[in-house]
Order: structure tokens, then C-alpha cells, then sequence
């Protein structure tokens, strides 16, 4: 929304892994199972209402049953798809499969699917999933946005290469950090 409203720069989109809980196990566990043990079920369940409206405002109806996993194989995912010019489309399809679908993203025939819809190659994005060839560097980008940036969670957002900002902020915030990077550019 940030950018979209704000017209005085172009903006390109790189997404950087961050794992949550690498403790999570790659085939996943019921996400209600999980999200309880983490905090009081009224904790959980009160999280749902606003999350619901704000993502009707932007057309996005979440649904909160299957499964969340270790992310490592979305994230090379996400990273083989940024070397084929398609990064944007797969976490389009990823977040969709997640939070709308209820699909478990931690799963290669799942990724895979996603990839072949936005574009990828499915018999190369298979490959590269199981080979897990991309799992080194995108260890090695999780570490180095920690260390440079202080990311602890989600959403963590790098503006040009200079500015941390954590969590869900509104268009004003984003629009001034926007302008000062213009100003010392």
C-alpha cells in the first residue's frame, strides 16, 4: 500500500528469508496444535479478527486450518525463483497456498505447484527442492539481515539497503522513510 500510493520513486521488491521456528518440522504440524502451544488459545483465537479485516481491506480471505512447517524449503524456493526473475510471482502463490488455501508450504509438491504457476520450470524447481542446493545461502541471508538489521521477526523490511523497520507500520511512516532515502541519494 506504502508504495503503491507513494509516487515520487520506483521501487523494486527483493524478499529475504527469516525462519520463525526452525525447530518446526518439514512435514509441519497442525497449525492450531502449534499456535497453542506458543500462547493461550483466547490469545490465539482474539488474533483472528483483526487479521481477517485487514485482509479484506486488500482482498485476502485468511483461513487458519491446515498445517505450518519449516520454511528453509519455501525460502529456496523463494531464492531460486529471485535467479529466474519470478520471486514476486512465487510468494504471491506461496502466501496464497498458505493463507488462503491451507496448503502446507513446507511440502515440495506443494512449492513446486506454486513455482509452476508463477512461471518456474517444474522439473528444474523439483531438482533444486530436493537437492537442496539454495539451503547454505539462504541460511547465510537470514543471518546476515539479523546482524546487520536486528531483524527478530515478521514482517522486517530493508529499505535501500539502509533502513530496518519491524513490524506492520502504516503509509505515513513508510512515505517518510521513503523521502530521506531521496534526500541523501
Amino acid at each position: 500500500m506504502a508504495m503503491k500510493s507513494y509516487n515520487k520513486a520506483n521501487f523494486e521488491i527483493t524478499w529475504l528469508p527469516y525462519t520463525l521456528d526452525p525447530n518446526l518440522p518439514v512435514d509441519g504440524i497442525n497449525k492450531f496444535k502449534y499456535w497453542y502451544s506458543r500462547g493461550s488459545k483466547e490469545a490465539v483465537d482474539s488474533s483472528f479478527g483483526p487479521t481477517d479485516r485487514a485482509g479484506n481491506a486488500v482482498g485476502i480471505t485468511f483461513k487458519y486450518g491446515g498445517d505450518v512447517a519449516n520454511t528453509s524449503r519455501s525460502h529456496q524456493l523463494s531464492e531460486y525463483a529471485r535467479a529466474q526473475g519470478k520471486q514476486n510471482e512465487v510468494m504471491t502463490e506461496m502466501f496464497a497456498d498458505y493463507h488462503e488455501k491451507e496448503r502446507n508450504i513446507g511440502s515440495i509438491d506443494v512449492l513446486v505447484d506454486a513455482g509452476n504457476r508463477a512461471g518456474l520450470n517444474e522439473d528444474e524447481t523439483r531438482k533444486v527442492l530436493e537437492s537442496e542446493s539454495l539451503k547454505a545461502t539462504v541460511q547465510k541471508e537470514i543471518t546476515d539481515v539479523r546482524r546487520k538489521f536486528g531483524a527478530t521477526g515478521v514482517p522486517f523490511f530493508v529499505i535501500d539497503d539502509q533502513f530496518g523497520v519491524s513490524g506492520a507500520r502504516d503509509t505515513s511512516t513508510f512515505h517518510k522513510i521513503f523521502d530521506e532515502v531521496l534526500e541523501s541519494s
